[in-house]
C-alpha cells in the first residue's frame, strides 16, 4: 500500500506538461486501485475477524485519499483554465481573421 502512495507521489499529475485528459487518467488509474487496496483489506478483515483478529484501517490508504481530493481539485481546476483559455484563444483567433480580412 505504501508503493501505491509513493507512486502517486512521483508519477501523479503534477507536472504542468500533462494534458487535463492525461491527468484525469492518471487519477482514475490511482482510484481503481485504490478501490482494489480498500477490498483486499475488507477480505482480509473478515478472514482475520474468524480468529478474533481486529485489524485496523490502513493508515497507507487513508494517507492516499487524503491527497486525492486537493489534486482532483488542482486537476479540474487545470481542465477549467484550459478549456476557458482555448475559448478565449479561439475568440482571438476568430477576430485575427476578421481583421486581416
Amino acid at each position: 500500500m505504501t508503493a501505491l502512495l509513493e507512486e502517486f507521489r512521483a508519477r501523479g499529475p503534477f507536472a504542468s506538461h500533462i494534458t487535463c485528459a492525461k491527468a484525469f487518467e492518471m487519477i482514475a488509474g490511482i482510484k481503481q486501485q485504490l478501490t482494489q487496496l480498500k477490498e483486499d483489506e475488507a477480505t482480509l478483515r473478515r478472514g482475520l475477524a474468524i480468529f478474533k483478529i481486529d485489524l485496523p484501517p490502513s493508515k497507507d490508504i487513508a494517507k492516499v485519499e487524503a491527497v486525492g481530493p486537493s489534486t482532483f481539485y488542482a486537476v479540474r481546476c487545470c481542465s477549467v483554465a484550459f478549456n476557458s483559455n482555448r475559448q478565449k484563444n479561439s475568440k482571438i483567433l476568430q477576430q485575427q481573421k476578421e481583421i486581416k480580412s
